[in-house]
């Protein structure tokens, strides 16, 4: 949080969410380097969604996903109801301002996803709906 708010300040808004993800993209990608180097490959997207789910996710934010599906496009929609990083975000401020700041914080974790991803083969866009 204090990384986030310093970025903020300094850089702005769009500078510092760009910089959060760049963070993540990097530390996911050099997590799941690490932790998948001993696992099978993993030949298909299904393949590495499920690894994301089951594996990679609860190791970083210390919980099981609720829901990883298919939408109508074909994009794969994973649901964490309760995630844990935006939990202090809960109930103060205007709704305007919380959501900022919510985006704000959950430009690292898309960022990690979307580097665990990548070092899975997958390339994709990373979006969070909060």
């Amino acid at each position: 949080a204090e990384m986030a708010r310093s970025l903020w300040e300094r850089n702005g808004f769009d500078a510092a969410t760009a910089q959060m993800d760049a963070i993540g993209f990097d530390a996911g990608a050099r997590f799941v380097a690490r932790q998948s180097v001993l696992k099978f490959p993993l030949m298909t997207l299904l393949n590495a969604m499920k690894y994301l789910c089951k594996d990679v996710w609860p190791m970083l934010f210390r919980k099981p996903v609720d829901r990883l599906q298919v939408d109508k496009v074909g994009n794969y929609v994973i649901q964490d109801r309760s995630f844990r990083w935006l939990e202090p975000l809960t109930g103060g401020g205007r709704d305007a301002e919380v959501q900022e700041i919510a985006t704000l914080h959950v430009a690292l974790p898309v960022g990690v996803i979307r580097g665990a991803l990548h070092a899975l083969g997958v390339e994709c866009t990373v979006v969070a709906d909060v």
